[in-house]
């Protein structure tokens, strides 16, 4: 799957990349077609490498239909916020992204939305347990099939999420990077047809 890497303003990680530090951050734009950089953006997604698909072939006008019906029907939110449809489409177009966002700006929905879009599973990777928790429970509450697995559920719980993956029933899930990287899961995820992978809080 293509790699989403979402983190918090930071001063910096943008130095460090020579972008622009509040007024704009540069980076690529988001659909395969709007791939020269432009700075000024209160926002930076940048794509640093397109390939096949994350399992979306609509065109990128289709893509902005599909996330907004997203956005109203699950969110209930009639637009979007500053970037959030560049990062959304980059993800849907199958690009490695990278998306530096300030507090507010709506970071979890730019990973969320684009599976529920596809109606296929997305693998959000945090290291804050609390955050994970928050996360699924709003999910949930919105009527998308969510859960994490950390060193927090009970075994009954794990296993309750382990079979909506292999069922093709989850949307989104949560890992924590030590869960990542046990055997078990990875065999999990190779058999799961993973759409993307999103790093949370990437600063």
């Amino acid at each position: 799957p293509n790699i989403v890497s979402l983190g918090g303003d930071h001063k910096e990680f943008l130095q460090d990349h020579r972008l622009q530090h509040p007024s704009g951050l540069g980076g690529g734009r988001s659909a395969p077609d709007q791939a020269a950089a432009k700075l000024g953006q209160p926002l930076a997604s940048r794509d640093w490498r397109c390939g096949r698909a994350a399992g979306s072939s609509l065109l990128p006008a289709m893509m902005s239909d599909a996330l907004r019906d997203t956005l109203a029907n699950i969110w209930g939110f009639r637009a979007f916020l500053p970037n959030q449809e560049r990062v959304m489409r980059s993800i849907l177009s199958g690009c490695e992204t990278l998306a530096v966002m300030p507090t507010g700006s709506g970071k979890s929905v730019c990973f969320q939305a684009p599976a529920v879009s596809m109606d296929r599973l997305a693998v959000v990777i945090s290291p804050l347990i609390a955050l994970m928790k928050d996360q699924v429970q709003s999910l949930r509450q919105l009527g998308v099939r969510a859960s994490a697995l950390n060193s927090s559920i009970s075994p009954d719980e794990a296993q309750d999420a382990m079979r909506a993956i292999r069922g093709g029933e989850m949307r989104l899930l949560y890992l924590s990077p030590e869960r990542v990287t046990l055997p078990g899961t990875v065999a999990l995820l190779q058999a799961a047809n993973v759409a993307y992978m999103a790093v949370d809080e990437a600063h």
